[in-house]
């Protein structure tokens, strides 16, 4: 199934959102291209989003507010205080959240924050970082 299947086009000369004339009309199928990206309509949103992503992207005021009370209760180690670098070791989706701190406190930190998303460790990796 490609985006043509599921938008209810299936000839690449077809219009965008135009039902298929083979179709009865009947079925609960997948919204039209109109409906799909009419961001307006919750119902259209619910049926395209089965898995509620705009749900979890609406949470992430609250989750990124828990973490940093969380992170404001940590104590750390007189060692883990006066570093050279921040490095986090992390492949595909789990670097994500280190990105995100790089990108929005990057600027703010005292040292570097290097996202290395390989196998192994990056050279200049020592016990000051």
């Amino acid at each position: 199934m490609d985006a043509r299947d599921y938008f209810g086009y299936k000839n690449p000369d077809e219009e965008p959102g135009r039902p298929d004339p083979a179709d009865d009309g009947e079925g609960t199928g997948p919204p039209t291209f109109e409906e799909a990206v009419t961001l307006d309509n919750a119902a259209s949103l619910r049926r395209i989003d089965p898995d509620d992503m705009l749900g979890r992207v609406a949470e992430l005021p609250r989750q990124l507010a828990q973490a940093r009370r969380v992170a404001a209760a940590v104590s750390l180690d007189e060692r883990h205080t006066d570093v050279d670098a921040i490095v986090v070791l992390a492949m595909g989706g789990s670097a994500i959240g280190a990105e995100l701190v790089a990108a929005a406190a990057g600027d703010r930190l005292r040292v570097p924050l290097i996202v290395h998303r390989d196998y192994g460790l990056p050279a200049g990796i020592g016990d000051r970082t």
